[in-house]
């Protein structure tokens, strides 16, 4: 066994030239050979010629080995020399992006000098300042984009029509999904943290932009809260955009965007786009049968004594005069109200719609459209208040008593509703209560085909 005179690794191998682990060269063993055991007999077959030679043998080796060791040395001289270069480059390499981010040029050089992850993102960055106040800001606008669009949700807003209704419910719920990822993605210093901060503030800027073209109806404060939801997304689409602190905290060099990223952003951007299409051909459809309906309502023969404004066809009491005028009390919106009266009975103001929602709170907000401002004010006593049938038909109704200068006047607000054909009838009486026959007498005979 020989040990390396260089690294000291012990090799079993006596035959063996080169140390194994570091390649130095290793010494040759030379046979030392007694002078008093050489016989020059011819009978031990060795002479002193031939002891000369194996001397002279093992004096070559020994100078090759050392030539060998030489250029080794030599060698591991000119490899530490070149690693100290490279060294050197790295070093001017490494100062020159320090001045260039120092001089606030672009910091991109030395990103690519560093390899970024989360985990060391984590560690050297804090989220403070104008960044705290964005992911409070969608925080807080995610809940109650949420919240509204449930609380405010009323189909007549859109036309009777869940499709369209359906868009800004999803609209809302996909901001609050979208917030709730963003705030995780920047405090986990996700590479997609900055897509979907830029993907809220534009939903936020188109939805906005979107309610202002078609807010012909909308009051100065749904207009108002709009405008600033504009100028809210600009701001902050901009400051995702510029901002050196959303640099330092998501290095663009560690940006990435997924296919599951694009996807949510195409769901978000087609799903809305699929029941706007679905809910306007519902809508066209809806209002070409209800046209064909009517046509076929005008299309009935009446008596002397019945009326019809397309929707429905009734009955004018007996001794009652009856004149029709048209209103608009929506844009776009045309109907045809019907007075009858009799001076010494009373009036009746009677007008239909199309409406199949029977609950109570749907009637509350007839009644509270069809009570007049003068009425407010005077004092009041609810007689009665419930639902009938009538032909088959249920009718919803309210009876309340005002007080007129010392002279009792009854309000009866009655709504009816035809399921089949989605249609309902608003017949309002005021009388003294000295005859209310002609009330039912109405009522009774209202058809809707």
């Amino acid at each position: 066994m020989r040990t390396c005179p260089k690294c000291g690794f012990k090799i079993e191998n006596d035959g063996a030239k080169f140390c194994k682990k570091c390649g130095s060269p290793l010494p040759t063993i030379i046979s030392v050979v007694d002078n008093e055991s050489i016989h020059t007999t011819e009978d031990d077959g060795i002479s002193s010629n031939s002891q000369q030679s194996v001397i002279k043998s093992a004096q070559a080796d020994e100078k090759s080995a050392e030539k060998v060791e030489d250029t080794a040395e030599s060698r591991g001289k000119e490899s530490e020399s070149i690693d100290k270069q490279e060294e050197a480059q790295c070093k001017e390499a490494n100062n020159f992006a320090d001045v260039k981010y120092a001089n606030g040029e672009d910091k991109e050089s030395q990103d690519e000098v560093h390899q970024y992850t989360s985990e060391w993102l984590k560690e050297n960055t804090n989220i403070h300042g104008w960044l705290s106040f964005f992911i409070f800001a969608i925080a807080l606008g995610g809940l109650i984009s949420a919240f509204s669009s449930v609380a405010t949700y009323n189909a007549e807003d859109y036309a009777g029509s869940i499709w369209l209704g359906s868009i800004d419910v999803f609209l809302g719920f996909g901001l609050l999904a979208i917030a709730i990822y963003t705030i995780y993605a920047f405090c986990q210093r996700k590479p997609n943290a900055v897509f979907y901060g830029r993907l809220y503030v534009i939903l936020v800027f188109v939805t906005n932009i979107i309610s202002v073209i078609g807010s012909e109806d909308a009051g100065f404060s749904e207009l108002n809260q709009a405008v600033r939801g504009i100028i809210w997304g600009t701001v902050w689409f901009f400051y995702l955009l510029l901002s050196n602190q959303v640099q330092e905290i998501i290095p663009k060099s560690f940006r990435k965007v997924n296919k599951i990223d694009w996807g949510i952003l195409i769901s978000v951007t087609v799903i809305p786009l699929i029941c706007f299409t679905i809910g306007i051909s519902t809508i066209n459809s809806e209002v070409e049968n209800r046209e064909q309906l009517e046509s076929e309502v005008r299309e009935v023969p009446l008596a002397d004594d019945e009326r019809t404004d397309g929707k429905v066809i009734f009955t004018i009491p007996a001794t009652f005069e009856c004149q029709s005028e048209e209103v608009e009390p929506i844009a776009d919106t045309k109907l045809t109200v019907f007075t009858l009266q009799n001076e010494a009975i009373g009036k009746c103001l009677l007008c239909s719609d199309y409406d199949n929602d029977t609950s109570y709170e749907n009637f509350d907000e007839y009644w509270k459209n069809w009570e007049g401002e003068e009425d407010k004010n005077l004092q009041k006593t609810n007689i009665n208040r419930g639902s009938k049938d009538v032909n088959g038909n249920k009718c919803v109704y309210k009876i309340v008593r005002y007080n007129v200068n010392g002279v009792y006047v009854y309000w009866r607000f009655h709504v009816l509703f035809d399921e089949d054909s989605g249609k309902c009838c608003i017949v309002s009486c005021y009388d003294r209560n000295e005859s209310t026959d002609y009330v039912n007498e109405v009522l009774e005979s209202i058809r809707f085909k």
